[in-house]
Formats: structure tokens, sequence, C-alpha cells
């Protein structure tokens, strides 16, 4: 049995923090050689609407870990595996939220470098932090876990 505070995940660090780390390291890069997408409607339609689907699909999640009383932060103890909403779909809606705000983000402003970061942040967050709370959900929950992970794609 763990103990309290080694009932967590032990992630790298928090996936909003690597997120708007990531973000904030393209815009740096795009002060000194910016590089620029497309024309505004097209990027002002797409980068809207990947705004739009990763607030719903971000707030829908986090309503239904509520709902579950689990807790939202990977450093901290997770109670039950979210099955419902948009958990049936994906077993990382917030993740993927996350990253539809940032390339929706990116795509508005009008900035490569984000974009061009994302492959890179997407391999940290997968090798970082979704494969470490695998692994923690895998030993705290057995067979329920390792079934829901069968079923559902880590991804969509």
């Amino acid at each position: 049995m763990k103990r309290n505070n080694e009932d967590q995940a032990n992630v790298i660090a928090p996936p909003p923090l690597l997120y708007a780390g990531t973000f904030l390291f393209g815009l740096y890069l795009d002060s000194w050689l910016p590089l620029r997408l497309i024309p505004r409607a097209a990027r002002s339609f797409v980068g809207g609407a990947l705004l739009g689907i990763g607030l719903t699909t971000g707030i829908m999640a986090i309503r239904e870990m509520r709902q579950a009383g689990t807790a939202l932060p990977p450093t901290r103890p997770t109670t039950t595996i979210v099955q419902h909403g948009p958990y049936r779909l994906t077993r990382n809606p917030i993740y993927s939220a996350f990253t539809l705000l940032y390339a929706g983000l990116a795509l508005i402003m009008n900035r490569v470098w984000p974009l061009l970061l994302l492959p890179v942040l997407l391999r940290v967050i997968r090798i970082g932090v979704i494969e470490r709370e695998e692994k923690y959900l895998e030993d705290k929950f057995g067979p329920e876990y390792t079934s829901y992970k069968e079923r559902v794609p880590r991804w969509l």
C-alpha cells in the first residue's frame, strides 16, 4: 500500500505548465524569427473552432472528474476511474482539450513556432505524464483500469 504522499502518478511537471511553457517558448522563438501561417479568415475559423471544441471538451471532462469526486491534478491521489462523458471516447480528454486550445490559440495568433513545438510537447506529455499516470492507475486499480484502457483509446 502506498503512503498518501506517494499515492500519485509522479508526473514530470503539471501538464498546464508544460503546455504554457512550450507555448511561451514558441512565442519567444517567434520574436527572433517570425514565421506566419495562413490568411486571417482561414486561421480565425479553424483556430476558433479548435478553441471552442477544446474549451467544451475540457469543461465536460473537469465536470465529470468533479462529479466522480476524484482529484484533477495528477499530483494528487486518484480515487476512481472516470468512464463517463468524454472519458467514453478518450482516456485523456483534458490533455486533448489542452492540445486543441494550444493549437487554436497558435492559429488565431498566426504563430508557427508554437505549432512546430507541439509534436515535441505531445511526446513529453506522453512519456512524462500519460505513461506515468497509466502505470499508477494500473498499479492502483488493476483489472478495472486495464479493461478501461483496452476499450477506450488514449487519444481521439
